[in-house]
Formats: C-alpha cells, sequence, structure tokens
C-alpha cells in the first residue's frame, strides 16, 4: 500500500468519528482549543458574514473542525486551511498543532430579526487509547432589516466578433454608500480574458465565433462588512450570415399523366434560417407548378407517345444573402417494367425472437416507388406487425422441432405486380430439465439454501414445494436457491422438497432432493449459522481477541495448521469493529511487530472469515466478505464459494484462515478449494491448504500481500466452440462437405460437453471430453439437398457455402474431397480428431476416383 493510500485510510476513519460517533470527552489540560471569529456581528438578510474557525491541539492526532449553522443558512469555503479529508461542514487534518478554516455564511433572504447562533466544535483523537476529545465555542449573529447591498451587472447586449466589450456594474449600491468589491468571473460561453475584473468596469474581446453564442458573467459585490450579494449580464457575439445550399433533388423519370411533386425539402441553411423558395419551369414542354413558392410544388407530366425531358430551376433565399439556384430533370416516359420482388434468404430462428422479413432488395427497373404487402402460405400461424411495409416483423412460435414457416412477398408500381418467397425456421427447444440439486445431510439450527438448475429452459419460472418432513418456510421459493432453518429434531430425519422448471411455453419437468436433519448430539456441530451477528464487540469478545493475539505467525499457503502457536507478544491490544455481520475493522497496538492472531468473525452464506494473521503496525486492517450469492467476481473456471478482501494500513503480508459450509460445496472434493488473486486482469491461484473438517465445514490457510481480494472457488471445466469450418466453401446439390468444429475448454479441470452441429435440415449430437487447457476439432459430413446459401452452426460459430443446382456444380466442378470421415445423410460414419486431424481415407478415395476416371476417358 502507498504512503497516500495509507493516509487515506486513516483520515478516513478519523472523518467518520467525527461526523459520526456522538459520544467524546472534554478535552483535558486544554489539549483542544477552538476559537471561532465573527467578521461583523450583524448582517442583513439575503447577505453574508465571514466565519473564521482555528483549531489548536497538543499530544492528540486527528484535529479537526466541525461547524454549526442556523437552519437554511449556507456555508461557502474561501480557504480550507489544506485540510486532508471534509464532509459537509466538517474538515480533518492528519497531523499538525494548528488549523483555520476561513467561510462565508449565507443568510437566507427570509430571515426574521433576531439573534442567530454559530458554534464551532474543534477535536482530536489520543493515538493511545482511541478516545476523541473536543471543545466547543458559540458566537451570536444579529439579523437586522437593514438595506442589503445590491449588485448591478448592467444591461444585457448583442455585439460582433472582434469587439471591445466593457461590463459596467456601476449601477451596483450598498447602505450609506458605503465602499464596495467587485469581483466579476465568467460562468458560461466560449471563454475570454477579463482584464481588471476586480473593478467595476472590466473589458474583454468578443471572441471570433461560427454560430451565435451567449457569454455569462456573475458579478459579486461586498461591503466592508462583509455583506455581499450577486448579478448576472449576457452578452451575445452575433454570428455572421452564410449562404443557404440548394438541392432541387435528384434526376428522375415518370410516366404520363401522373403527379409528379418537386421536392426542394433537401436545402439547407447552415445558420439554421428560414428558407423561400421559388420554381419555374426551364425548358421542355409547358406544365403548370402548383405552389412554386413552396419547397414541394407539383405539376401533371404531360400525355404522349414521346421521351420528353422537363427541367425546373428552384431558387432559395434565407432572406439576407443573394438567393442560389440548383435544376432538377424530370423525364417523362410511356414504357413501364414489371418490378423484381426479393424476400430475402432462408434462414433460421429460435423461438421467442423477432425476427424482420426483408423486402428491400425488391427492384423496379423504372425507379417507380413499390408498394408491399406479405402472407403467410405455410407453418404455425404468426402475427406481421406491419404487413405492407417493406420490413414487417413477428415472433418465431415456441415448437418441440425444426418448424418452416413460410412467406410470400408481392410487390407492386402501381401497374403490375411480382411474388417471391422466404422460409425461417423455426428451432424447436426441448422440454426443460429440472434439477433439484444433490442430496445433503446438515445439523439442526443450520440455514440450507437449496440450489435448483434446469437445462433447455429460457425465460424459466420456479416452484419449490416441501413434500416430506417435519414442515419449515423457504424464504422464497419462486427463486432457483430458496434457504430455510433446519428444524430441531431429537433423531435424524428427512426433508423432501420438489423442484418444478416451466418455460415460457408453459411446459414444466419437476425433480425432487432430500435434506437429512441431524440432531447436534450426532452432528458434532455448534449450531453456530454460517454468516455472523454483526455488530460492535462487547468487552467479552475484546478480552477474547486479546488472548487470541500472536497466534497467526506467517503460516499458512501451504503451511498446514498443526504448528504450535509462537508466544503471545508483550501485552498486545486488540479492537474489533464490525459494522455488519458481513465485514470488519482490526485495529492492533503492541510492544513489537510479530505477528498478531485476530478472530474477525465475518461471514456470509456460508463463507467465514475465521481468523487473520498480521503485523501490529499493518494495522488498521478491513476485512470483507461475500458468499457465492453475493459475489460478482467473475474468473473462468471457477465455480465461486465467495470473496475475502483484506486491506490494511501497510503493505504487509497476512494469512487468512477461512472456512467453508460443506453444504456450500455440494458435491466438490473439499481439498480441490483454492483462493485466487485478480490483479489487472491475471488470475493467480494461491497456495490454500485445507487444515481442519469439523462440524459440517471445511477450514483453510491462505498467505497473501494486502490489499487483496480473494475469489475463493472450485475448479469447474468451460468447454465451448470457438470456430465452425468447412473444407469448401462451394459445392453441388448432394455433394459431401466436411464441416470441422473447434472445441475449447478454459476451464481449470477435466469436462465433457455435448457438441451440436445444425445445417443441412438436420442436427447432430456428438460428446466431447477435454482436459483443462486442451482444444479439440472433431469433424461432421452434411450433404446438402438444395441450392443457395448454406449455413452450418454450433454454439455461437457457423459456416456458410454456397451450394450449385446438381446439374451444374458450383465453380464448374464436384467440391473438394475431404481428407477426414463423417456422418452424411446416408448414415456412413464420420470421424474425430483431437488436436488437429489425420490423414484418414480421403486421399485413398480421391486416388482411386482419379484412376477410374482415367480409365474411363481411354475406352471411349
Amino acid at each position: 500500500m502507498t504512503v497516500s493510500r495509507r493516509r487515506l485510510v486513516a483520515v478516513a476513519l478519523a472523518l467518520v468519528a467525527v461526523v459520526a460517533v456522538p459520544t467524546a470527552v472534554a478535552a483535558p489540560d486544554d489539549a483542544v482549543t477552538v476559537e471561532q471569529s465573527l467578521a461583523a456581528d450583524s448582517v442583513a438578510p439575503g447577505g453574508s458574514v465571514g466565519l473564521t474557525v482555528t483549531v489548536e491541539v497538543e499530544d492528540v492526532d486527528a484535529p479537526a473542525i466541525n461547524v454549526t449553522v442556523p437552519a437554511d443558512w449556507t456555508v461557502e469555503v474561501v480557504d480550507d486551511g489544506d485540510s486532508d479529508a471534509s464532509y459537509g461542514t466538517a474538515w480533518l487534518w492528519q497531523d499538525g498543532d494548528e488549523h483555520t478554516v476561513e467561510l462565508s455564511l449565507g443568510v437566507p433572504e427570509t430571515a426574521g430579526g433576531g439573534s442567530y447562533e454559530v458554534a464551532a466544535t474543534g477535536s482530536g483523537i489520543y493515538q493511545d487509547t482511541g478516545e476523541r476529545v473536543t471543545d466547543r465555542t458559540v458566537d451570536d449573529v444579529d439579523v437586522s432589516g437593514a438595506v442589503a447591498v445590491t449588485a448591478d451587472a448592467g444591461e444585457n447586449r448583442t455585439v460582433t466578433p472582434g469587439t471591445s466589450v466593457e461590463l459596467d456594474g456601476s449601477g451596483s449600491t450598498a447602505p450609506d454608500d458605503a465602499d464596495l468589491t467587485y469581483r466579476w468571473t465568467q460562468v458560461s460561453g466560449p471563454s475570454v480574458t477579463l482584464a481588471d475584473n476586480g473593478t467595476a468596469t472590466p473589458e474583454f474581446a468578443a471572441p471570433d465565433v461560427t454560430d451565435a453564442a451567449t457569454l455569462a458573467f456573475e458579478l459579486t459585490v461586498a461591503d466592508t462588512n462583509g455583506t455581499t450579494d450577486t448579478d448576472r449580464v449576457a452578452v451575445t457575439v452575433e454570428r455572421p450570415n452564410r449562404p443557404p445550399t440548394a438541392r432541387a433533388g435528384d434526376d428522375r423519370s415518370v410516366a404520363p399523366e401522373t403527379t409528379v411533386e418537386l421536392n426542394g425539402t433537401g436545402s439547407s441553411d447552415p445558420d439554421g434560417d428560414d428558407l423561400a423558395f421559388a420554381w419555374r419551369q426551364v425548358d421542355g414542354p409547358n406544365v403548370t407548378l402548383t405552389d412554386e413558392r413552396t419547397a414541394t410544388p407539383e405539376f401533371e407530366a404531360p400525355a404522349g407517345d414521346d421521351t420528353r425531358r422537363l427541367t425546373f430551376q428552384m431558387a432559395v433565399s434565407d432572406g439576407t444573402a443573394e438567393a442560389v439556384t440548383d435544376t432538377v430533370v424530370v423525364t417523362v416516359e410511356d414504357t413501364n417494367a414489371a418490378p423484381t420482388a426479393v424476400a430475402g434468404s432462408d434462414r433460421r430462428s429460435d423461438p421467442g425472437t423477432t425476427v424482420e422479413l426483408t423486402g428491400t432488395e425488391s427492384t423496379d427497373p423504372d425507379g417507380d416507388e413499390l408498394d408491399y404487402e406479405w402472407t403467410q402460405v405455410e407453418g404455425p400461424s404468426v402475427e406481421l406487425d406491419d404487413a405492407d411495409s417493406a420490413t414487417p416483423a413477428f415472433e418465431v412460435p415456441q415448437t418441440d422441432g425444426p418448424t418452416p414457416l413460410t412467406f410470400e412477398l408481392t410487390v407492386s408500381d402501381g401497374r403490375q405486380t411480382s411474388t417471391d418467397r422466404v422460409t425461417i425456421t423455426a428451432e424447436g427447444t426441448p422440454t426443460p430439465v429440472a434439477e433439484a440439486g444433490a442430496d445433503r445431510s446438515v445439523v439442526e439450527g443450520r440455514t440450507v439454501t437449496l440450489d435448483g438448475s434446469a437445462d433447455d429452459a429460457a425465460d424459466a419460472s420456479y416452484a419449490w414445494t416441501q413434500v416430506g418432513g417435519p414442515s419449515v418456510t423457504l424464504d422464497d421459493a419462486s427463486t432457483r436457491s430458496p434457504s430455510f432453518d433446519a428444524p430441531s429434531v431429537d433423531d435424524e430425519t428427512t426433508l423432501t422438497f420438489e423442484f418444478t422448471v416451466t418455460d415460457e411455453a408453459d411446459r414444466s419437468d419437476t425433480d425432487s432432493t432430500t435434506v437429512t436433519v441431524q440432531p447436534r448430539s450426532s452432528g458434532g456441530d455448534s449450531g453456530q449459522s454460517d454468516g455472523d451477528d454483526g455488530g460492535s464487540d462487547s468487552g467479552g469478545d475484546r478480552d477474547a481477541d486479546e488472548r487470541e493475539a500472536g497466534g497467526g505467525g506467517g503460516g499458512g499457503g501451504g503451511g498446514g495448521g498443526g504448528s504450535a502457536a509462537p508466544p503471545e507478544p508483550s501485552g498486545p491490544t486488540v479492537g474489533i469493529d464490525r459494522p455488519d455481520g458481513r465485514s470488519a475493522i482490526v485495529s492492533v497496538a503492541a510492544t513489537d511487530d510479530t505477528p498478531v492472531g485476530v478472530t474477525p468473525r465475518a461471514a456470509d452464506d456460508g463463507l467465514t472469515y475465521e481468523r487473520l494473521s498480521v503485523a501490529p503496525s499493518a494495522t488498521p486492517a478491513i476485512l470483507r466478505v461475500a458468499g457465492p450469492n453475493n459475489t460478482t467476481r467473475v474468473v473462468v473456471g471457477v465455480r465461486p464459494v465467495g470473496t475475502l478482501a483484506t486491506d490494511t494500513a501497510a503493505d504487509a503480508t497476512v494469512t487468512a484462515t477461512f472456512s467453508v459450509a460443506g453444504a456450500t460445496l455440494g458435491d466438490a472434493d473439499p481439498e480441490s478449494v483454492t483462493a485466487y488473486r485478480v490483479e489487472e486482469g491475471a488470475v493467480t491461484a494461491l497456495n490454500t491448504t485445507l487444515v481442519e473438517t469439523s462440524g459440517g465445514r471445511h477450514v483453510y490457510n491462505v498467505t497473501t500481500t494486502a490489499p487483496a481480494e480473494l475469489t475463493v472457488g472450485v475448479p469447474v471445466p468451460a468447454l465451448s466452440v470457438t470456430d465452425v469450418r468447412t473444407n469448401v466453401s462451394e459445392a453441388g446439390v448432394g455433394d459431401p462437405v466436411e464441416v470441422t468444429v473447434t472445441v475449447a475448454n478454459e476451464g481449470r479441470r477435466e469436462g465433457t460437453e455435448t457438441v451440436r452441429l445444425d445445417g443441412a435440415g438436420t442436427t447432430t449430437n456428438r460428446t466431447v471430453t477435454l482436459a483443462a487447457g486442451e482444444t479439440t476439432e472433431t469433424t461432421f459430413v452434411r450433404r446438402f439437398e438444395s441450392a443457395g446459401d448454406q449455413t452450418v452452426r454450433a454454439g455461437d460459430a457457423s459456416a456458410t457455402v454456397t451450394v450449385g443446382d446438381a446439374s451444374t456444380p458450383a465453380s464448374g466442378g464436384s467440391a473438394t474431397p475431404s481428407s477426414a470421415a463423417g456422418t452424411d445423410a446416408e448414415g456412413r460414419t464420420d470421424g474425430q480428431t483431437t488436436g488437429g486431424s489425420g490423414p484418414g481415407l480421403g486421399v485413398a478415395v480421391t486416388l482411386v476416383a482419379l484412376l477410374v476416371a482415367g480409365l474411363l476417358a481411354r475406352r471411349r
């Protein structure tokens, strides 16, 4: 821990004492002295008065000042005396004998006349005992109805760039024509430099701006009594005018006797000025424009068999700059060609997802606007949200297996139509599988957390029901992991629970688990909850920790727990503060720096911080515990059982002793529990030693350097598909195509995963087992029965093959022969390789095929 960080820890602890601890002792022998001085004895409503507070300390640390003012009065800090920390109206220093803060107290305009009390409290802390001592002083301020100071920053105005602007606060007044001081500050707008901002009339140069900009300045005036008032003035720097841009629209072709709308709405003005439009025809057969003074006039295309060109000029003006023009050509053609409907590519989607159909690639050779109409012609009925648009959408329904939904798109240019179809295959999802967790045994009085899970259950709901044994109360039966307190029993008693999972399609599955409750006499457990009741230590708790002091040493990290404790240091003093059951603040004072063992008793959800061994000079130490349900840090390949955080006042080696409830580990090997340290994205497994198993709990030691946040967990596998590729990018209908799927185990132990390959209308599953850190490739063979772009996918990876018609293979020939065997639609066996593909039979088959082809050619 750096020096600045240690200082921050000390300051934070002392500041908490200043603002939060209500009890303190009076300062003996003038150990703390506080004085305050008001700039004036009286002030008018709406005015302000200066306040100076000084604290002097002797033989105490952490000097502090806390100021109390009447309700609704404001406190502005003029000088905080280089305080190390502040909170509201409290200021704190780490050391030093004398500190002063200067403040400005603001009186509300609604304040009534009378005397108001202003108090200052000075404090310090005895390092040896931790006691806080204080001194307090009080002064009165009279609020009268006297006329307050009035600030007048002058009138708002508008200037041009480069102008020298003089602000004018000379209209400000004070009672009895008292002398005033002036302070000008800029509060908004492009930054400028004020010359003589401490006078009534400072000056600045108006900035060069592209657009209009407003600069706001605040004037603060004060009289000799410290009474102040503020006023603001705005100076607007006008922008230069820029000419507009004319856009008469794109040239186009239209049919005879149709209404044509010209479109100048693409015109713009960089200054945002309103534009005036004027259209006129400059070439072609004469037509009549309607509303030629608008952005969108209309005319009727003339009749006739010939192609004719009509040219129109549009002029736009912003009212200041000279008008600018643009022209557009409208060609009148009598020939209409049919549009082409394109409904998009076939694809697959999961139930519950929103699919957007895409007809935007439909075209019309004449450039005519197209009308769209979508209808469903196959599959479970769905509702299109906008069937007469190019891109309607629908929600994929829930199905038990792959189900095609076919839609037909009809496009029309007003005279002719065209149709196309697209098929969206709804990927069916299996019925969910409920897992109620392993049966377990606990001691009476324990808090038990059930652990349900579900496979293939999207957006599932959960329900736990007790079906056997003495009735208990589940804290939230609609979650996967509700808790209950094991009842008191005389003999071994079994409680049975059923766990039901229901998916979004209202399909459900149920599993059961048992919890066997042992009486204390047979369980050997103390009956203490996995958590901690929090609170602060009583005197007896402090004595217990002092008896433990000196028992920590530097063990852990593989050193076991069986070695004898070193001698206790002479007279260590241990202090423990527990803000809640999951955290503790440990302080140790001793005559030497031999590590001391302290029992923090911080726990959460099955994880307990049993003991901390730390050198006294490194305290105070802050400890935190988070159980598995409150752990947010994710370490790939680790199932967390919680986190342990240790922060000390100085960089130090600490040994943490923690315990994990057996029920939290489930079926995991207690020997596999490991503490992981995460720093800057790097994960380091620490030497974690199982030192004891007793009363249903497993106790471990781990040594590390504070500050540290350790994730405690069990290594697990983490298998995923990282790549899907094919041996060819193009193939003919019915040609074999090799699909290679790469699977990696990024976890920390061996695992097994079922790889599911979808494509060519079929689904194939294959089981893969990988050691930690291992990668494997497994190969499938697919034959595609229809032309077009065909996609195969596994996990989140996919590959696409362009399939040509069977009579005309893609790229003028058959697909490239595969170098590994696979399972195709005719049932042939596929192969699997690990860490790369082998030679297989593909080369031999290719050579035989070439030999036969040569013989046949010779016979011809």
